[in-house]
């Protein structure tokens, strides 16, 4: 929960690209998939009949699925609570560690000194998600958001709040 200051208010929000847990998902449906194309081959090496084989496997490829289940919603958990907010004041990125752990890390204008953003890749460029990078002068040099939907978009945001900042400071 963000708990925000007088007169502050939310500019924008960034989060992972969908591309990535579109990614992850896919890899969870193959791990889904992996035993029931493995099983009719294990049955061609050893002389266990098919019937006999399926009869004990289905138990275990519940469990296993419902293992699947778990991972994929820790997946969406950490997709889904991995957030950035971009407010008048400040930039708060939430960052989901796990099911109940969770690092939230706060930013003021003051203290930025460069923003870059970092696309690589065909794939990148066609959907348009990268990484930014802000630079501080702060003990901890430098707060990275990877992989997030539009991230020249959030520079520009991040760059024109930075200006109006210092320009009230001068």
């Amino acid at each position: 929960m963000i708990v925000f200051e007088d007169n502050e208010y939310v500019i924008h929000t960034a989060r992972k690209h969908w591309f990535v847990f579109a990614l992850r998902f896919i890899v969870l449906v193959i791990a889904a998939l992996i035993p029931l194309v493995v099983t009719p081959f294990f049955t061609l090496i050893t002389s266990v009949p098919f019937e006999t084989l399926m009869s004990g496997f289905s138990f275990f490829y519940v469990a296993y699925l419902l293992l699947m289940w778990i991972w994929g919603f820790m997946m969406w958990t950490d997709y889904y609570l991995d957030i950035t907010v971009v407010t008048n004041k400040r930039i708060i990125d939430m960052d989901q560690k796990g099911l109940f752990s969770r690092q939230t890390s706060t930013m003021r204008y003051e203290a930025i000194q460069d923003v870059t953003t970092d696309i690589q890749g065909v794939l990148n460029t066609i959907l348009n998600y990268g990484n930014l990078y802000i630079q501080t002068a702060a003990t901890t040099k430098e707060f990275i958001l990877d992989d997030i939907a539009d991230p020249n978009l959030a520079k520009e945001i991040i760059l024109r709040e930075l200006a109006r900042v210092l320009e009230k400071v001068e």
